[in-house]
């Protein structure tokens, strides 16, 4: 945090707040009992299967110095009593993120969040103190948190939003306040909280309604949604910045792509009269992309492309997103078992089309799809007969599909898979991560690399 925050201060910005017991000073606010340390303030949070008023005490005997919860407790301990301690956090942190004077970054998309903001942390840390959303932490209690660890030399703040239900982005950009927006694309995932692709693009368009009057937003020319969420930019008074790669008519666009066998891309990142060449380290062509959205936002906000060129060049990557191993028999595994939209298989897939070598895919259900699944399984299945040369499908959705050469069994499919491994293969392994399909990553690679 900036500073620290009286109680009394905290309540004038809580509608509903009342104050119990001494005025103390928050300087650290922790949600989880388990790791919460004396001397913090204990927020609790109530969701639909867990009240984390059930460890107040807990907390209390810890060495809490204060409670901010929905209901006041008879036990002598500073207390902030609010309406909704969901409510109440995001406005603590947006009152911290208010007093920050570095750019706040947030960003937003269907695939390729994780990825471009650690670009960004690569990028964005080569020119001074720079904080990001961790791990997976982007959704609506954890955008505020990463907001609370804004310190007085933080000058960039990185801020990934995540939503699997309408409103989320919504939220999170509200309360970040983001300088410099980005919408990376906008695709098939999610349907089961969302209905249509349409309603979609709507969601990740919410990122535009945190941004101050004035502020900038970068957007994926090469999207569908574009033209669209330009207009709504427009409309608020936005400066819209563009990126593309098929197009060369954006502000940011790669130029010359050219990849190795690995499938690590280099190209000629062009930003209006000035260009630079940039070697990837990370495999696969939606790379590239991702590099235009990162070297666009980090441009904009005030980094050169000289020190962009160096952060893209330093980032190796994130585990279990495409992640290069070495496989047993001397093949090699490109682990993205992460997560699976339709998508980010996609992407995947393209990959095996532009390395050397026989490829193989296995393909692990996708998730949280409604009733677009069986379709959307199918296409995938099509595409990827046409990507590599030999595909295994695991998972009752593939079944469904009624594609060739799926298994419901996992461990029968690793045995179909290792009996079809040659000396230099290319094995993509995905699925979403309830398949746990890294079972199979570990099943073909040395057991001294687990």
């Amino acid at each position: 945090m900036i500073r620290a925050f009286s109680l009394s201060e905290l309540q004038q910005i809580i509608p509903g707040a009342t104050l119990k017991g001494k005025d103390v000073a928050v300087t650290s606010i922790s949600t989880d009992s388990r790791s919460l340390k004396a001397g913090e303030t204990y927020l609790a949070l109530k969701g639909l299967h867990f009240d984390g008023h059930q460890f107040v005490t807990q907390c209390i005997e810890k060495g809490a110095v204060a409670i901010v919860v929905e209901q006041p407790y008879d036990i002598d301990v500073a207390q902030l009593i609010v309406p909704d301690g969901l409510v109440a956090l995001s406005l603590i942190a947006q009152l911290n993120r208010r007093l920050c004077t570095g750019k706040v970054l947030g960003l937003t998309g269907s695939a390729g969040k994780t990825s471009t903001k650690e670009m960004l942390l690569s990028v964005c840390s080569l020119r001074g103190n720079a904080i990001a959303t961790q791990a997976n932490l982007n959704n609506n209690i954890g955008v505020p948190f990463t907001l609370l660890r804004i310190s007085r030399s933080t000058e960039f703040a990185i801020i990934e939003m995540g939503t699997n239900t309408p409103g989320e982005i919504n939220f999170s950009s509200r309360c970040s306040e983001p300088d410099i927006g980005l919408i990376l694309n906008a695709s098939e995932q999610h349907y089961e909280g969302f209905g249509s692709l349409d309603a979609i693009r709507e969601e990740k368009s919410d990122l535009l309604n945190g941004i101050p009057q004035g502020g900038t937003v970068i957007l994926n020319a090469d999207d569908g949604a574009y033209k669209g969420w330009s207009q709504k930019a427009r409309e608020k008074s936005l400066k819209v910045i563009s990126f593309a790669v098929k197009r060369n008519d954006a502000d940011f666009t790669a130029e010359q792509l050219a990849s190795d066998e690995n499938g690590k891309f280099s190209f000629r990142l062009r930003a209006g009269k000035e260009a630079v060449r940039i070697a990837l380290n990370v495999a696969g062509r939606h790379q590239v992309s991702n590099a235009l959205a990162c070297a666009a936002m980090a441009y904009t906000a005030g980094v050169n492309l000289a020190t962009i060129q160096k952060g893209l060049e330093y980032f190796v990557g994130v585990t279990k997103r495409l992640e290069v191993l070495n496989g047993i028999r001397e093949t090699c595994i490109y682990n993205d078992t992460y997560n699976a939209s339709p998508a980010s298989v996609y992407a995947g897939l393209d990959l095996m089309a532009d390395i050397a070598g026989r490829t193989i895919a296995v393909l692990g259900d996708m998730a949280e799809l409604g009733g677009e699944s069986i379709s959307l399984h199918k296409a995938i299945s099509h595409y990827a007969e046409r990507k590599a040369d030999l595909v295994f499908f695991y998972g009752p959705q593939f079944a469904s599909a009624a594609v060739h050469n799926v298994y419901l069994d996992k461990p029968e499919l690793i045995r179909a898979v290792k009996a079809a491994l040659r000396k230099g293969d290319r094995i993509l392994v995905k699925g979403a991560n309830c398949m746990k399909m890294q079972d199979v990553v570990n099943a073909l690679i040395p057991e001294s690399a687990q």
